[in-house]
């Protein structure tokens, strides 16, 4: 029960960034008009529904595990938040 309660909440602190920076917003991000929204709403309903939006985390969790353990580790997460500060920093001097 414990090792549920810990991956939901890896998930969703790992999608939430996601979120805060309204990658699955209509309006999409980086210049591609619904990019990550697209592709997140896989029946094409306009919606994200709890099983899509579950889809994308298990995508990102899989592309953070880069030793494909099935855990994340800190190193693993820490380079996942240096990649993100890279790339917001080369949004903002576009």
């Amino acid at each position: 029960m414990y090792k549920k309660l810990l991956l939901c909440s890896a998930l969703c602190l790992l999608i939430s960034p996601a979120i805060a920076d309204e990658t699955f917003s209509p309006e999409g991000n980086g210049g591609k008009k619904g990019g990550h929204f697209k592709a997140a709403d896989t029946d094409g309903n306009g919606e994200i529904d709890k099983a899509e939006f579950l889809a994308q985390a298990e995508k990102r969790f899989e592309k953070l595990d880069k030793d494909n353990s099935g855990s994340l580790s800190q190193d693993e997460l820490k380079g996942a938040r240096k990649h993100r500060k890279g790339k917001r920093s080369q949004h903002s001097e576009e």
